[in-house]
């Protein structure tokens, strides 16, 4: 009976973390999405020079990560590596993981870059990347293909990828 619930419990976390799309709405999502680029540009410049997560919606993604559009192939635009991590605000393991991100950001200022991007508002996004969890991590080098990481990571385990994959 332990066994069952335990499987049951970890089926439906699982499953509540799942980044289904969501459906097209005309005008509301562009509101949201100018909103959100108008804020996510301002808050670009101010927070990148001071070790703080950095979020990111489309536009400021191609600019600064890749662009998928133009150019489907992996092509990282950075100048330091970088973790981006995908992300809901409904989703409890996600609202976890945001404060080790914040920690790690400071801790790592000016050896890597850490982004977020909402998949809610950036669904398109997140699909070309093939996010269907949540958390989902890309773990950037400055070459090669990005390191994919799905769940919630401790700070330790997190220090160990950076250390490993980013920093070497």
């Amino acid at each position: 009976m332990k066994k069952t619930f335990l499987i049951l419990f970890v089926v439906l976390s699982l499953m509540a973390c799942n980044n289904t799309p969501k459906e097209e709405n005309s005008g509301t999502e562009k509101q949201d999405e100018t909103v959100t680029k108008d804020t996510v540009q301002t808050e670009t410049k101010a927070v990148s020079e001071t070790g703080k997560v950095i979020h990111l919606n489309n536009a400021s993604f191609r600019e600064k990560i890749h662009d998928y559009k133009a150019n489907p192939k992996w092509s990282y635009k950075g100048d330091l590596p970088c973790i981006i991590d995908f992300y809901a605000d409904w989703c409890r393991p996600c609202k976890e993981l945001s404060p080790v991100l914040d920690e790690l950001a400071e801790e790592y200022q000016g050896k890597i870059h850490i982004y977020k991007v909402n998949t809610d508002i950036e669904g398109e996004l997140s699909n070309f990347y093939g996010v269907q969890y949540l958390p989902t991590l890309l773990l950037c080098n400055l070459s090669g293909e990005p390191n994919k990481q799905v769940g919630g990571l401790t700070k330790a385990d997190l220090k160990s990828l950076i250390e490993k994959d980013l920093l070497n």
